[in-house]
């Protein structure tokens, strides 16, 4: 996402994306703009992939369901990113590892969990 919050260049300009997908690509990016959850690019001692969830960065959050809908897009594109190209994590999984030391009960989004 560019500094401004814009879509990129890219997919702004793109002819073939419709109005629509290009609203799904901004709040997905928007989603991503969060940085709660993130790969560590790292694997336990079993073998199994790592990723680092850190629900405090989701203090700006608005709760709102466009939101929604781009951090759940966001966060269902790390696990498969985790998993493409890496058979290790597909045999043996990921390891989520929760972080919730400077959460609020108002980052809390309970129909955000549902969605899970």
């Amino acid at each position: 996402m560019e500094a401004n919050g814009a879509l990129p260049k890219n997919y702004a300009n793109d002819s073939s994306l419709s109005n629509e997908d290009k609203t799904i690509i901004e709040t997905t990016f928007n989603g991503m703009s969060h940085a709660f959850i993130r790969p560590t690019n790292t694997f336990d001692s079993a073998g199994r992939a790592l990723i680092f969830v850190d629900p405090s960065r989701l203090s700006k959050y608005k709760h709102v369901e466009e939101e929604r809908r781009g951090v759940i897009r966001s966060t269902w594109y790390f696990f498969h990113s985790m998993l493409e190209n890496n058979e290790s994590a597909q045999k043996l999984g990921i390891v989520v590892i929760g972080y919730p030391h400077h959460v609020k009960l108002s980052y809390v989004d309970r129909k955000l969990l549902k969605m899970n």
